[in-house]
């Protein structure tokens, strides 16, 4: 699957700036509509459940209805080719997106990570075969099971209790939530130290609580993922929020 990065974007109504996307993308309107006056075949009435695909380099000066607009934008690496605009119905996906978008904003890296994971596996899909397929219920029933023992339980086991190889369930796991079963039990453990690191556990505890062995286990993997430490991420989040204090007092 290609790589991408994805934003749920929130305009008020109007005139957007003029601005020009380097790599290929696609646009999900999850609410509101849109009119591109560099694409007028592209404009979106509110409702349409329509993406919108671009090749790299497309310039855009849009306009969001009175109502504003929100959209799931996604960025592609060029390991995706999309050689022209073109626009197909994606209900589902759009459906689908709206039940992850509160995930895909969220404060918590790691939950925010497994949102996009999902999101873009699924719009690559789409892309692919103009339509997704509902993952098989046995692909469901293994990332419960992960959710529910993320610790203790191993792939050999999700591949022996859903009767499949465990490369065919790696495989088919990957397809539905954009990562292995192995890295989706990473995330979920960096989910749940995370939450106690906002919390205002210390970071040594909130490791031990995870899953990981100690505190320079959580770095490393932290750092692997995310690209920085958990202390610098929690100095990160307080800041911010002590600056919206400050702007609320103001």
């Amino acid at each position: 699957m290609s790589t991408a990065s994805i934003a749920i974007e929130q305009c008020t109504g109007g005139l957007l700036p003029y601005h020009r996307h380097q790599t290929p993308h696609t646009c999900l309107i999850l609410s509101g509509e849109l009119a591109d006056r560099e694409w007028p075949n592209h404009n979106q009435p509110a409702g349409s459940a329509e993406m919108l695909l671009y090749p790299a380099g497309t310039a855009h000066l849009i306009e969001a209805g009175d109502t504003g607009l929100e959209c799931a934008v996604i960025e592609w690496t060029d390991q995706l080719t999309i050689s022209n605009t073109r626009r197909f119905r994606a209900r589902q996906l759009r459906e689908a997106t709206l039940q992850l978008a509160a995930s895909l904003q969220s404060d918590n890296p790691a939950r925010r990570r497994i949102a996009e994971c999902e999101t873009v596996s699924n719009m690559y899909a789409a892309i692919q075969h103009s339509d997704i397929q509902p993952p098989a219920g046995w692909i469901h029933e293994a990332r419960d099971s992960i959710r529910q023992d993320v610790n203790s339980i191993t792939i050999q086991q999700l591949a022996a209790w859903s009767g499949v190889h465990r490369a065919s369930l790696s495989r088919r796991f990957k397809q539905a939530y954009g990562v292995s079963p192995e890295q989706y039990k990473m995330l979920l453990k960096l989910e749940q130290a995370a939450d106690l690191i906002n919390s205002g556990e210390s970071l040594a505890m909130a490791a031990v609580t995870a899953g990981f062995t100690d505190q320079p286990q959580l770095n490393r993997v932290w750092r692997h993922y995310f690209g920085t430490t958990p202390h610098h991420w929690r100095k990160q989040t307080a800041t911010i929020v002590q600056d919206t204090a400050t702007d609320s007092v103001a």
